[in-house]
């Protein structure tokens, strides 16, 4: 299992980040991507989908991994965050990998907020899982970075 942080302070109250992250709209990362939302009993599950060839793929993740493939993402939002936080799961159909994060955001006055992202690659292929986990981390990291940086532009 490897694992990845990313923090970034945002101008953003704790509030708006919440919205950010319940709205399908800032999941849709790329021409044909598609996200919808549901509200539930404990907050907002928001699904997305993505075509891989949006994504700039490591050659040693690339290697496993069809263009043609999607990436599946839930993110679940509780209504009380960001006292609780939120949950990413991201998979690709048939890829022994699957990403999992906590994401929390903590107020920091003054209007803006410290936003962290932790999360975990895990790869199930005996013997290749650490460098498939090791090839998958580098794209989660960017991954979560452009969206920490499209929150920042929303906010």
């Amino acid at each position: 299992m490897k694992k990845i942080r990313v923090s970034e302070r945002l101008r953003a109250e704790t509030t708006s980040v919440r919205s950010i992250l319940a709205s399908p709209h800032s999941w849709q990362t790329a021409e044909g991507s598609t996200a919808t939302a549901e509200a539930g009993d404990a907050g907002t599950v928001v699904r997305a989908r993505a075509s891989l060839a949006s994504f700039d793929l490591p050659d040693a993740a690339a290697a496993f991994v069809s263009k043609a493939a999607n990436l599946e993402q839930t993110i679940t939002v509780p209504d009380a965050f960001p006292d609780e936080p939120a949950a990413y799961a991201a998979e690709i159909p048939g890829v022994p990998l699957r990403i999992t994060a906590d994401v929390t955001a903590e107020g920091l006055g003054d209007g803006h907020s410290l936003i962290t992202v932790d999360a975990e690659a895990e790869s199930s292929v005996p013997l290749l899982g650490g460098m498939i986990e090791e090839a998958a981390a580098a794209a989660v990291e960017r991954v979560f970075r452009d969206r920490l940086a499209s929150i920042a532009k929303a906010g």
